[in-house]
């Protein structure tokens, strides 16, 4: 590509960089927790664990109980959180923005060691704008992808170079891939696979290595899974399967819901389209190999829906399982596209990201919230009631940061006949149902209870007793 070309769409990569950055520092309170998903929460609640030295173990939510440990979520993003929170002595959700923003921005460090002819292409379009929220988000996402630029970089240089060292880089980072998120298992899945296929094609040194690079991920999480066995009172070790499975409606939601699909999918067909056009070109090793982990990662997503334990709709399972895809189907639109064409790609993914951006700034303005520093506030009056008590609409960012753990924060079927038989003592949190009522979820508010809510609290936090025999 030309040079002029190629520094202008270094330009573009720098201007998403702050873009992006911007959104997810700038809009961070005014959003509040509304940008901490559920696995965001459990990541935060491991954080704070971490901090104040008490291991992994978890504030019950919906039952007040001694000790729970966490097994669902793996260790290695909230461990980094803790890391930088440590080192920094900042709060652990304003580290994680600045954490995911680093990360953001590693991402395009990694696919310039590993691909310095098309980094720039492939930062704007690998992670277009419509999954960039993701950094504003505590997802494990936002580490997972440039650990897993460095596992495909690796594979590349060793077909480039067929030193051995690259495959050997497999055996930290594909462990450091299962530590971030479970479903890295996939990945080895299918180096697994793809070591046994070469060794059928007489490359046994070669095929050999990613069978050890990928037994050595699977010796990992065992040991990992067992550990949480050990540690859980029940004997939980985050292989079991929970009871959500995917609603009746599942492929309608997921066709209206996954804007990602839509992207994926027009550049899949153009891809498929030039390469036909291209005489079916005979796709490469590595190619072959990125199809591979799409599939395995497909498949691991299908199985957990099967069985209950992904009963969700959610962008990011997808983001995952068509990466290496779309990796495939770009590198080819690069190979054939002239630099103007590409340029103007990389105009567009910018253009794209603005206009998000400038959404995400209006909803900030007009949307009512709650900024996450308001949970000391919550902390602070949770912290002083009566032992073993019972929240109605309770807030349910304490367990964040909070450290008890005889409060029971229930809702919804928790009531009964759970809450009434081991709560001694019985609040509401008015201002927490005040908030519902503005948002629409009071569903999950029983109405015998709301009479104590009249007249309405004026405050985000607003205790009142219902019953309670160690209080006066």
């Amino acid at each position: 590509m030309p040079i002029p070309y190629r520094w202008l769409l270094r330009l573009l990569v720098l201007l998403q960089i702050g873009i992006v950055s911007w959104d997810a520092l700038s809009l961070m309170e005014k959003y509040g927790l509304r940008r901490v998903q559920f696995d965001g929460m459990d990541y935060l609640r491991m954080t704070h664990s971490l901090l104040r030295g008490e291991g992994l173990r978890s504030t019950p939510i919906f039952e007040p109980a001694s000790y729970r440990w966490i097994n669902e979520w793996p260790l290695g993003y909230p461990a980094l959180i803790a890391a930088a929170s440590k080192l920094t002595g900042e709060e652990p959700f304003y580290v994680s923005r600045w954490l995911n923003v680093l990360l953001y921005a590693l991402c395009y460090l990694c696919l310039l060691f590993f691909f310095r002819a098309e980094a720039e292409l492939l930062f704007l379009v690998l992670w277009p704008p419509n999954f960039t929220w993701s950094i504003g988000m505590i997802l494990s996402e936002n580490l997972f992808l440039p650990l897993w630029i460095c596992t495909v970089g690796c594979i590349y240089r060793y077909y480039a170079s067929h030193r051995v060292y690259w495959l050997g880089f497999l055996f930290f980072t594909l462990p450091a891939l299962f530590l971030v998120r479970y479903t890295g298992l996939a990945t080895g899945a299918a180096l697994g696979i793809w070591g046994m296929w070469n060794i059928l094609q007489g490359k046994r040194r070669e095929g050999f290595l990613f069978i050890g690079s990928a037994a050595v991920q699977s010796l990992f999480a065992f040991v990992y899974f067992t550990w949480n066995h050990l540690q859980d009172p029940a004997g939980a070790s985050g292989l079991e399967l929970r009871n959500m499975p995917m609603p009746a409606d599942w492929l309608w939601r997921t066709l209206e819901e996954i804007t990602f699909l839509r992207y994926a999918g027009g550049v899949l067909i153009g891809a498929a389209l030039l390469t036909w056009l291209r005489q079916r070109e005979v796709p490469q090793k590595i190619e072959i190999l990125l199809l591979l982990m799409s599939f395995t990662q497909g498949a691991l997503y299908l199985w957990s829906m099967n069985e209950g334990r992904v009963g969700i709709v959610d962008q990011r399972h997808f983001v995952l399982i068509l990466l290496p895809s779309l990796w495939v189907a770009w590198k080819r639109i690069f190979a054939q596209a002239p630099a103007f064409l590409l340029v103007g790609i990389g105009g567009g993914m910018l253009l794209w990201q603005g206009r998000n951006t400038y959404q995400h700034t209006l909803r900030s303005s007009s949307e009512s919230y709650l900024p996450y520093k308001h949970l000391k506030a919550v902390q602070k009056a949770y912290d002083t009631l009566p032992p073993n008590t019972c929240i109605i609409g309770g807030n349910h960012g304490y367990p964040i940061i909070g450290a008890r753990l005889d409060l029971c924060l229930g809702d919804g079927e928790a009531y009964w006949p759970l809450l009434l038989r081991s709560c001694d003592c019985f609040y509401i949190d008015c201002g927490a149902v005040e908030t519902r009522h503005r948002i629409g979820l009071m569903s999950h508010i029983l109405w015998p209870f709301v009479k104590f809510c009249h007249p309405p609290c004026k405050e985000p936090i607003c205790l009142r007793k219902i019953r309670c025999e160690n209080s006066p």
